[in-house]
């Protein structure tokens, strides 16, 4: 997830027929996904794994969360990713876990379950575009608080989750308008997410992301969890690959995905019940 309004044509949305998720309950898609011989298992953080918070500092993994991970990432036949918006070195620190890939800035930057980490996609030279976006951007918002442009090695982030929506929806427009062209030139898009707006090259997104790592383990059926706008590149990634995208999110909506949990904590309970039906293991 990263930290609407859905106004730019650069917005990743479902595709045109994209259905309401059916609801489904933790234990019954952790015995579904138990039948499955071979299992890659790919999570969104940020709504997935922790509750949404005022700033991403706040957010903090739901409870539980990183001992399912641990014993899932054991299991014979188990591949375990975490696909996100943040950077790595962020991810690392709330998922201190070997054994497990890390996909960072939706889809830039790949941490191997050894620790080893490597560009995963192509950014290109896109630091001078970023910087004319944050000139931009502080031309409009003048010190405002609530604002907050968060850099990135090949992006970055504003979020304004702790902004008055109408001062968002005065803002907002205006700043997109002052980022077009020079987001054209670089080859840069925007994707809304929950009271953010997410920059990104045009070539990243999570979809690519999911079928290069689908690549280093063949014969895996990928399941994603995911609660987010810039989850569904994701979605239609692992449905092509003959898998299973579930949406995190208390109400429902369009997506490529086909099953729903409602919240973090359900995911969590899902984990549990997984490790159980495939160790054999079962904890509190």
């Amino acid at each position: 997830m990263a930290y609407g309004m859905p106004s730019s044509e650069s917005v990743r949305a479902p595709e045109a027929g994209a259905r309401l998720p059916s609801r489904v309950e933790p234990g019954a898609l952790a015995r579904r996904l138990a039948r499955w011989s071979g299992l890659f298992l790919f999570l969104d953080y940020d709504g997935t794994l922790a509750e949404i918070a005022p700033t991403p500092e706040e957010a903090v993994t739901a409870p539980g969360a990183v001992g399912a991970l641990r014993r899932l990432i054991g299991a014979p036949g188990v591949a375990v990713a975490v696909v996100s918006g943040r950077p790595l070195a962020e991810l690392t620190g709330r998922l201190p876990l070997s054994g497990l890939w890390l996909v960072g800035e939706h889809g830039a930057w790949v941490r191997y379950p050894d620790g080893r980490s490597q560009p995963l996609l192509e950014a290109g030279n896109v630091g001078a575009a970023l910087d004319e976006l944050e000139r931009r951007a502080a031309l409009v918002l003048g010190g405002r608080p609530g604002w907050r442009v968060e850099r990135k090695t090949a992006g970055l982030a504003l979020h304004y989750r702790q902004v008055a929506p109408e001062e968002a929806a005065r803002l907002l427009p205006r700043i997109q308008d002052l980022w077009l062209r020079p987001m054209a030139v670089a080859g840069l898009e925007v994707v809304h997410g929950h009271k953010v707006l997410e920059v990104r090259p045009r070539m990243i997104d999570k979809g690519r992301a999911v079928k290069w790592l689908l690549d280093q383990r063949p014969g895996l059926r990928p399941v994603y969890l995911g609660d987010d706008t810039a989850d569904e590149d994701a979605f239609a990634a692992v449905a092509e690959r003959g898998g299973l995208g579930v949406l995190v999110a208390r109400n429902s909506r369009p997506s490529e995905a086909r099953l729903r949990l409602s919240e973090p904590a359900e995911v969590v309970r899902f984990l549990t019940a997984l490790v159980a039906e495939r160790t054999g293991q079962i904890h509190p």
